[in-house]
């Protein structure tokens, strides 16, 4: 398992993409995940349109989550068994600290967006 302390987590929807970041720092972040949502009638099914970006992989890959893990004490994405190699773990965790965890209008937040992200996907969130 890859863990990091998600002490910036970013929510945003530009240009159609729904976003959600989560990362050690606002800048230069080494570790971190970035989970995406393209809603594209290119898309045969909804999980062609959701990415998955880690600190250990090269380039964004789409369909690569099998299920999403909303914890009092952090987000934990599990990664499909054949995107493990790409991404560089099976699963990721980050972990909120206190003052993340403390905030209930960021965690509604990143809850909110969880659930846009994955509507109607096969992706297992648990929340």
């Amino acid at each position: 398992m890859s863990e990091f302390i998600a002490s910036t987590i970013e929510c945003y929807e530009e240009d159609g993409v729904v976003t959600i970041a989560l990362g050690d720092d606002p800048i230069d972040p080494n570790g971190y995940i970035v989970i995406t949502r393209l809603d594209d009638e290119d898309n045969i099914y909804i999980d062609e349109g959701i990415g998955f970006q880690t600190a250990q992989s090269s380039h964004e890959v789409a369909n690569s989550i099998d299920e999403v893990i909303l914890h009092s004490d952090g987000l934990e994405v599990v990664v499909k068994q054949e995107f493990i190699g790409h991404c560089g773990a099976g699963r990721f965790f980050g972990r909120f600290p206190d003052e993340i965890n403390s905030s209930k209008e960021k965690v509604a937040l990143l809850r909110s967006y969880l659930k846009d992200i994955f509507d109607g996907s096969h992706v297992r969130l648990i929340m």
